[in-house]
């Protein structure tokens, strides 16, 4: 007991004694263990945290996917499968969808409004909800309401909460456009307005929720829509399967993908019965289907068949109606052209009657002339008797007069009468030819002859006339009794009046019969013009009948041959139908686990991806620790030889001296080790998760964190057994000695050459302060050498985490800047063709949209080679135009820097699918098809590899058109693809753009490599993080090595220091003499630290990165300087803090124990 007591004493004055030094291993041992347990307990921290999300939510353990889908039926078959706990059918559909300005991918699935609902949310231990419960056992895939409510009506959904998608929110209206197929066949309506937001275990990764053949390869949001917007009829696209026992598992943990197995193998040797009778149920569906159409074909045919004969008897019943108004035109044209002749004959009956009577008048009016000109002659034999007269005879010659003068007013009436009868005349002689112009100055003629008959002027002449003649009788009366010598003559004149009276008499009654004759005439031809009306009526009637009744015809035929085409068709169809119904094969069903659902493979391969760096950093950690305990406690040790030569000279054992001072480095390594394990293992897990949370969407613990006790235990025991293993090692040479060689001091170690005092002409160069300087670094090998690794190895680790950050933004200024100089993907829809994206290439050319373009056929196919042992998901991009390529990919060698030729024979595949495969340039690619879940189908189409390109995004094989044509000759390409240069320079450019190129038509999605840049900067951003963590914790690292060696070094040369100062040495002597030492041990550490952590760089980055991406492989020079600066800073830092221990050093009291 009074030993334990002794040697407690001991201890604990040299822990007082060398607080510094213990400190120093304390922090080393504490950041060695807490970064190991730190970084160790990621990884399952990760993992638990997913696995408790995806138990709280009932994820699926397998998914069933159905190229037929599945029933009702279908599921209570799969539910009878044992191990099999329960089963939940949903409908999945991708299309693509307006959301905001932008067109992109979305992923519909259903919701059961009901049972979600009535679900409670809550949280265990984490930031957010994790845990939902529902009474319905057979709810899985439970979604947590974040905002907003759930879907009711069936144009309403909920979105993801977790999306990085921006432009859409609540109270947003979601347009669907098209989809992988027809949405009309799985919804009722294709605007879906936003009422609610979620988050769903289905979709931890936030960067994209899975692949699809649609627009860009990408879904950009999933969606979720009440059962009720579900069209009649729609089929189960899959079935969620929860496997009995495996929540109690850690999600793919060997027990739970051991355990899923099972379940999946028992799916499996089902599959026939699965397929056999879902084949039944298709069959018999579609055989009932199949009758009811044909029923309804036998009712639409029959229907058809009446309209028909409907239709043709209405035709029937108008070509009747046309031959009866034929015949009635045929009788009425013929009673026309009878009328028109009688007419014409009583015309000219009439007409040779009145010729006739003016004939008469006209002899009569000759008679009478002859005898008035007889009288004439008489005259001048009664001149005298006359003359006795003449007042009277003046009388008579002026009644005379005026009767000649109305007279020939008279006959001049009666000329234009005659000769309006005769152009009427010859008018009507032309019978049924007159035209109808003719016709019309016809009847003009007649109206004016009959006005001229009963005009009133003529009425009055004739009226005057009776006047005069009687005034002419009145004076001849007078006259009478001197006219005895005239009787004769008088008498003649008499009779010659009575002759004009006669005449004149005759005449109006020839005028009277003309005009009644014209009348009647007139009438006549009235009736007639009325008969001819009435048949070109009735003509034009039967015309229009007629067109009316040839469009009929021409319709009811054409009507009849669609619908014999149509029935035609309608019956082919249906036998197609039988035919197909009758051959249709067992459908393909896909069980998927959860290592085949991309956001719960990736989460789970970055867990994995953190255990990989936990097995590479914390060894350096310990290595650096190891180093430093040894360097240390050797130092220790040595301080103590005359204590150690002390108690072995008083009888103490071997084991119970050694226990003194692996007691010392045990309680500085145990308190390191529970300092560091409880304070990383909450801060790196919470650092990691935090990190993580940019791109994925698993709820993060809350604190405290887990703690897992196996790697508590494991790492405090690694670094508490490295301290005390090198403390035994530092202990066992001086337990070795005597104690009467141990209670004295060490010899100082024998002078040799150094290499640099074999070299004359430059050692004689050297002052005598730095021959000093470089004999004491090399005449201590092991402390030199231990100094140096400890430097590099921080040096090393500094270096690590400076390039893993130029790496990883590599890839963005890499990919983006000098590799891929096109900024905007523009994908035209499914009902593209080659000639629309021709089309719209050349519009945008002329409108200046773009400055450079190439159309291109992109594709996700499957890769292998004949060493890779299973296929890579790549995307083959074959352009139209090979030489459109060269202003807008970058295809190099990217360790020659070689420019590689590209034509339609090349095949060129990017570096990292190279390394994947296996391939080099002269190997063969094989290319796959895939299914709908991404295996890879049909057979291998093999190409030669002409090149590999530098590339850091993505897995691309970019082939030539002819290259493509030989390994594919029965896949004709669609070039509906266009890669271009927009130079759109901000987000408000590239929304106009975008809107422009959304208004041409067939255009589906305009994607800008802005937006690229800024996913896979969010992506990064969580490794980032991660590697800001490891610079940090290393430059810790650095700093307590350098402190602590240049502390040790100090101590180990007080007698040397206190011996300069006595020998007369300044302070700043001193100072240049020590730290020059350490300086180029520094140096030379700093130096083979940046070569050391060149290889682990390189060896890190390949641990660390994916199969998608392929970090940049080169490390700036900047971070060669920096890291190198660093240390050199680390350096100064310790020896600034240095500087007062230098200068306390008592000369007096460092040389007492000199003998």
């Amino acid at each position: 007991m009074a030993s334990r007591d002794v040697f407690s004493l001991v201890t604990t004055r040299s822990i007082k004694g060398t607080i510094a030094r213990f400190l120093a291993i304390m922090g080393i041992v504490a950041l060695g263990c807490g970064f190991y347990a730190g970084l160790k307990m990621c990884g399952p921290d990760m993992r638990a945290a997913a696995d408790q999300w995806y138990d709280g939510t009932d994820l699926w353990d397998l998914r069933l996917i159905s190229s037929r889908g599945f029933t009702d039926d279908d599921v209570t078959r799969v539910l009878q499968i044992d191990g099999v706990e329960d089963a939940m059918p949903s409908v999945t559909v991708d299309a693509m969808a307006r959301l905001g300005k932008e067109q992109l991918a979305v992923r519909i699935g259903t919701l059961d409004v009901g049972t979600a609902e009535s679900s409670t949310a809550t949280s265990l231990g984490t930031e957010k909800a994790t845990d939902v419960s529902s009474q319905d056992q057979s709810y899985l895939n439970r979604l947590v309401l974040a905002d907003g409510r759930w879907p009711t009506a069936s144009n309403e959904c909920v979105i993801s909460a977790d999306t990085t998608v921006a432009g859409v929110g609540l109270g947003d209206t979601i347009s669907l456009l098209y989809g992988s197929e027809d949405l009309n066949d799985v919804l009722r309506s294709m605007d879906l307005v936003v009422v609610g937001t979620v988050s769903s275990s289905n979709y931890p990764y936030t960067g994209s929720f899975g692949s699809t053949t649609l627009g860009s390869g990408s879904i950009a949001q999933y969606v979720y829509v009440p059962t009720s917007a579900l069209a009649d009829d729609c089929p189960y696209t899959e079935i969620f399967i929860k496997v009995a026992g495996a929540s109690k598992l850690e999600s793919e943990s060997d027990a739970y993908n051991e355990l899923v197995d099972t379940v999946k193998q028992r799916l499996q040797d089902s599959e026939e019965t699965l397929t056999t009778a879902r084949l039944k149920d298709i069959k018999r569906q579609s055989q009932e289907s199949l009758n009811e159409r044909l029923g309804e074909y036998v009712a639409e045919k029959e229907s058809a068949e009446s309209q028909l004969a409907d239709a043709q008897a209405s035709l029937d019943a108008a070509l009747a109606q046309i031959e009866e108004g034929e015949q009635e035109i045929s009788e009425g044209q013929t009673s026309y052209q009878e009328g028109l002749a009688e007419l014409a004959a009583e015309e000219e009956s009439a007409a040779q009657q009145l010729q006739q009577a003016e004939d008469q008048i006209d002899a009569q009016q000759e008679a009478l002339d002859q005898f008035a000109a007889a009288l004439d002659v008489q005259s001048s034999k009664i001149e005298e008797a006359r003359s006795q007269m003449s007042s009277l005879q003046d009388g008579i010659a002026q009644a005379q007069s005026g009767i000649d003068e109305v007279t020939a007013r008279l006959e001049q009436a009666q000329q234009k009468e005659t000769s309006l009868q005769r152009e009427i005349e010859s008018l009507e002689a032309l019978g049924s030819a007159v035209t109808d112009e003719q016709a019309a100055e016809l009847e003009s003629l007649k109206n004016e002859l009959t006005a001229a008959q009963s005009s009133t002027e003529l009425t009055q002449a004739k009226d005057e006339l009776a006047q005069l003649q009687a005034s002419k009788e009145s004076l001849t009366s007078q006259l009478s009794s001197v006219q005895q010598a005239v009787d004769s003559y008088d008498q003649g004149c008499k009779q010659v009046q009575e002759g004009q009276a006669s005449l004149a008499a005759a005449r109006q009654q020839l005028a009277e019969q003309q005009t009644s004759v014209n009348t009647q005439l007139a009438a006549g031809q009235k009736k007639l013009d009325a008969a001819a009306a009435t048949l070109a009526s009735s003509r034009a009637t039967l015309a229009s009948s007629k067109a009316s009744y040839e469009q009929s015809l021409t319709e009811f035929e054409q009507q009849k041959a669609d619908i014999e085409a149509q029935l035609s068709e309608a019956s082919q169809e249906l036998d197609d139908a039988q035919e197909q119904i009758d051959d249709l094969q067992s459908p393909d069903i896909y069980m998927l686990d959860r290592s085949q659902s991309e956001g719960a493979a990736l989460f789970h391969s970055d867990a994995e991806r953190m255990d990989n760096i936990a097995r590479v950093f914390p060894l350096i950690f310990f290595l650096v620790a190891a180093l430093v305990a040894l360097t240390t406690m050797t130092r220790v040790v040595d301080d103590d030889r005359e204590l150690i030569g002390t108690f072995k000279a008083l009888g103490y054992s071997t084991s119970r001296i050694a226990w003194h001072y692996l007691l010392y480095a045990g309680l500085a390594s145990v308190i390191g080790a529970v300092v560091g394990i409880l304070a990383l293992t909450q801060v790196l897990p919470a650092i990691v998760m935090n990190a993580y949370g940019i791109i994925y969407a698993v709820p993060r613990f809350s604190f405290p964190l887990p703690l897992d006790r196996g790697i508590a235990l494991s790492s405090g025991g690694i670094g508490v057994g490295v301290t005390l293993l090198a403390t035994w090692f530092a202990v066992l040479a001086s337990l070795r000695e005597t104690p009467a060689a141990l209670m004295q001091p060490r010899a100082p170690k024998a002078g040799k050459r150094i290499l640099l005092e074999r070299i004359g002409p430059l050692w004689h160069t050297v002052s005598f302060s730095w021959k000093v300087t470089f004999r004491n670094i090399f005449r201590y090998k092991r402390r030199l050498a231990m100094t140096v690794a400890g430097i590099a190895g921080c040096t090393a680790l500094l270096l690590v985490g400076l390039g893993l950050h130029d790496s990883i933004w590599d890839i963005i200024h890499n990919q983006f800047g000098s590799i891929v100089h096109y900024d905007t993907t523009i994908g035209l829809d499914d009902d593209a063709t080659s000639d629309d994206a021709a089309r719209l290439a050349a519009q945008l050319s002329d409108k200046d949209v773009v400055s450079n373009e190439a159309r291109v056929s992109s594709l996700n196919l499957q890769a292998g080679s004949d060493t890779y042992g299973g296929t890579l998901n790549i995307s083959v991009i074959v352009p139209q135009n090979a030489k459109d390529m060269a202003g807008l990919v970058s295809l190099r060698s990217r360790l020659s820097g070689e420019q590689l030729s590209f034509d339609g024979q090349s095949v060129i595949l990017t570096e990292k699918m190279a390394s994947l495969l296996g391939l080099e340039v002269g190997d063969t690619l094989l290319l796959y098809d895939q299914d709908t879940i991404g295996n890879a189908t049909g057979e291998a189409h093999a190409l030669t590899i002409s090149g590999i390109t530098e590339n850091y995004v993505g897995n691309l094989a970019y082939v030539g058109s002819d290259a493509w044509g030989k390994a594919f000759p029965d896949e004709a390409l669609s070039y509906t693809t266009i890669l271009a240069t927009t130079n759109a320079d901000d987000a408000s450019a590239r929304d106009e753009i975008g809107d422009q190129l959304h208004a041409y038509d067939h255009v589906s999605t305009v994607i800008f490599q802005s937006e690229a840049i800024e996913r896979y900067t969010a992506m990064l951003s969580a490794v980032n993080m991660i590697v800001v963590v490891l610079t940090v914790s290393a430059a810790a690292l650095a700093f307590i090595v350098l402190y602590n060696l240049t502390n040790i070094n100090i101590d180990e040369r007080v007698r040397e220091i206190a011996s300069l100062k006595v020998l007369g040495f300044t302070k700043r002597e001193i100072h240049a003499y020590v730290f020059r030492e350490i300086v180029l041990i520094s140096l030379l550490g700093d130096v083979l630290g940046l070569v050391f952590g060149t290889w682990l760089e390189t060896f890190v980055i390949t641990t660390a990165e994916v199969d998608y991406v392929m970090f940049g492989r080169v490390i700036h020079a900047s971070s060669y300087g920096w890291a190198f600066m660093m240390t050199m800073a680390f350096t100064a830092c310790a020896l600034l803090l240095m500087r007062r221990k230098l200068d306390r050093i008592d000369m007096v009291e460092s040389l007492k124990s000199v003998d």
